[in-house]
């Protein structure tokens, strides 16, 4: 592709010519404009729009978001597709900022099309508290949209209510949280569902840990009272880890906590708390699995 050719492409796609582009889309009035279209390159930062009702500003996303399959593959924590995305005129480039630098080319589309792009760091509460203050802020800069002002409360108080400290005294009950898959993955304390746990009066094993591999003596060694084996859907099978020799084990106390979202972080922490509470306050007779109704959230 020609460097003249590439540029009648673009000119040719943004609608319009170069001078008027250039006034039409300057950086300062863009970010005081409210904003309409939105592309997200992150499961996480797609579900906290769905969750403030943000679904009709979203016209991309990557491989991997949920629940809006009718919208274009546009790239993804690996790369973006900077055709793809000027062909969509987005105000706003969404990215998860955890540890990785923004995906190859989204800044190179961004700056064609006079978008703003914006790093979304999710991997606890306090990350989700910051993220849904900063996508408000971007979208309604000016304070005008009373609804979704409302909707950022709630997602706060939902936020809060997942780890509010538990009147029930459970004692020291050892909490092991696995991800079942070719290789166990065990989450410590220090993710937003190990923050959760210790809330509801649990203590996570690996409490300063982040995400660990994990093997079969790990598990056997830690000891835990109770084993919460993490999946998407009521039906996640427990595999091997229910036959290891532990006190969880012993006491039928291997138990299946799920939700459609449980494995990434969002407002859903509070649907997640109430299912904690339950299994911690009851799961002695097996194998339990709590699935709450949130309304596909």
């Amino acid at each position: 592709m020609t460097l003249r050719w590439f540029a009648l492409f673009i000119a040719t796609l943004l609608g319009s010519g170069c001078a008027e582009a250039e006034s039409s889309h300057d950086p300062q009035a863009r970010a005081a404009a409210p904003v309409e279209r939105i592309i997200s390159l992150s499961p996480a930062i797609t579900a906290l729009l769905l969750d403030l009702d943000l679904d009709s500003c979203l016209v991309g996303r990557s491989a991997f978001c949920r629940d809006v399959d009718t919208l274009p593959v546009v790239g993804d924590l690996g790369g973006a597709d900077v055709e793809a995305i000027i062909r969509l005129k987005p105000d706003l480039l969404l990215y998860q900022s955890t540890v990785a630098p923004p995906p190859a080319g989204l800044k190179d589309a961004a700056s064609i099309t006079m978008s703003q792009v914006y790093g979304v760091a999710v991997d606890d509460i306090d990350d989700l508290h910051h993220a849904i203050d900063a996508v408000v802020r971007i979208v309604d800069p000016e304070g005008s949209n009373a609804q979704l002002r409302a909707r950022r409360t709630a997602a706060h108080d939902a936020l809060h209510a997942a780890t509010r400290s538990s009147d029930i005294q459970r004692g020291n009950v050892r909490v092991l949280l696995i991800q079942p898959g070719a290789s166990m993955l065990a989450w410590g304390g220090e993710t937003w569902l190990g923050r959760v746990v210790t809330a509801a009066g649990g203590q996570p094993l690996l409490g300063d840990r982040a995400w660990v591999t994990v093997s079969a003596e790990d598990v056997i060694r830690l000891r835990p009272d109770v084993i919460f084996v993490l999946g998407e859907r009521s039906g996640t099978d427990v595999g091997a880890v229910a036959t290891l020799p532990t006190p969880a084990q012993h006491s039928g106390r291997v138990l299946v906590l799920s939700h459609p979202r449980l494995l990434i972080p969002g407002i859903h922490a509070s649907a997640v708390r109430a299912s904690i509470d339950d299994l911690l306050g009851g799961g002695q007779g097996g194998h339990e699995s709590v699935h709450p109704d949130t309304n596909g959230h």
